[in-house]
């Protein structure tokens, strides 16, 4: 089985750091011996890329249409438009008196004025559930998690730690 040409642009709008096959790994897959050699090179090391022929170019294109209708084509992008009802949203959440008692989540629910962020926050949602499907190994798939939703936090850090939270489902302090 010989590697098929993969289109990187589409994994690095997923914030997929990947590459093309070396020579090398070229050479032996057509060989019939279809090895990669993208794993660090120690137990605490990283790879500087994987080899995006490791994915299955299909689901990554369904992927890529999904984050398209979340954000918007490179040519329509609506990162900022996102960016600004989550970040007015966490802001007006910040100002309850009992914000501590009630989840960013739970107050996206029950408040019809934040219908628009929490839309958002569902199709964010959806998104990343669906990067599962692409077979990334762990820690590249967290990785590219945290790129997605990277690009969508406030700029202060406090607010940006509580949507990331609540989006990527981490505890307080993780």
């Amino acid at each position: 089985m010989i590697p098929e040409v993969f289109d990187l642009r589409l994994l690095a709008r997923l914030g997929v750091e990947a590459r093309g096959v070396t020579r090398e790994e070229a050479v032996a897959a057509h060989l019939g011996r279809y090895m990669y050699a993208d794993l660090p090179r120690s137990a605490g090391g990283r790879a500087s890329s994987m080899a995006a022929t490791r994915l299955d170019v299909h689901a990554v294109q369904r992927l890529v249409a999904r984050y398209d209708e979340v954000f918007g084509t490179a040519t329509q992008d609506r990162t900022g438009e996102i960016a600004a009802a989550l970040t007015g949203a966490v802001g007006r959440y910040r100002t309850l008196a009992d914000a501590g008692e009630t989840s960013l989540r739970e107050y996206l629910s029950a408040n019809a004025q934040e219908r628009e962020a929490l839309a958002f926050v569902q199709r964010l949602d959806a998104l990343l559930a669906d990067m599962r499907s692409i077979g990334l190994p762990g820690a590249e798939l967290a990785r590219a998690r945290e790129r997605v939703v990277g690009a969508v936090l406030p700029t202060q850090a406090d607010e940006a730690a509580m949507l990331r939270a609540a989006l990527l489902g981490l505890r307080k302090g993780s």
